[in-house]
């Protein structure tokens, strides 16, 4: 793994500290009006984890995860910034302004609709063109600057579309 252990003990230690993530501590800008997720039967659920050693298939299924997961980040956080100034001062579903929204959202399009997974489809599209191995983010870059549908949305159209 990245720090030296046993790859099984890695992705466990991973697995672990994203599940930690969800505990119900709460953060600022949390809504009242929406309860964590957590309950006794899912800190029984994790308590009762598997610790045994992965293998055979197991242990590649869980590389393929982190291989994409990790690749996934890396390009997100490539064009992160080209996301952001395609920010526009209204939303492009409503025309709402930040006059009479809390937050304008930047974010991406597939098919001229707002889509949080829009990266996922780029990045498919990306391994396609050139290969699943492929990650230089410089021919990253310059495959989103060619295929990217940017929008902006405000939460008042981001709250809509997440209840869909």
């Amino acid at each position: 793994g990245a720090d030296e252990r046993p790859l099984a003990d890695y992705l466990r230690g991973v697995y672990s500290n994203l599940m930690n993530t969800s505990t119900a501590t709460k953060c600022a800008g949390d809504r009242s009006d929406i309860s964590s997720d957590s309950s006794d039967d899912e800190f029984e659920k994790r308590r009762r984890w598997d610790r045994n050693p992965l293998e055979g298939n197991q242990v590649t299924i869980a590389k393929v995860w982190l291989n994409k997961a990790r690749k996934r980040g890396i390009f997100t956080k490539a064009v992160m910034p080209s996301i952001e100034r395609r920010k526009e001062d209204h939303c492009s579903a409503c025309s709402r302004t930040l006059g009479s929204c809390k937050v304008l959202h930047a974010g991406l399009a597939r098919n001229g609709k707002y889509d949080s997974y829009a990266i996922d489809g780029l990045i498919k599209e990306f391994e396609q063109k050139y290969s699943s191995h492929e990650s230089d983010p410089t021919l990253w870059k310059a495959f989103f600057r060619e295929k990217a549908q940017f929008m902006t949305i405000c939460n008042i159209c981001l709250d809509q579309i997440e209840q869909q």
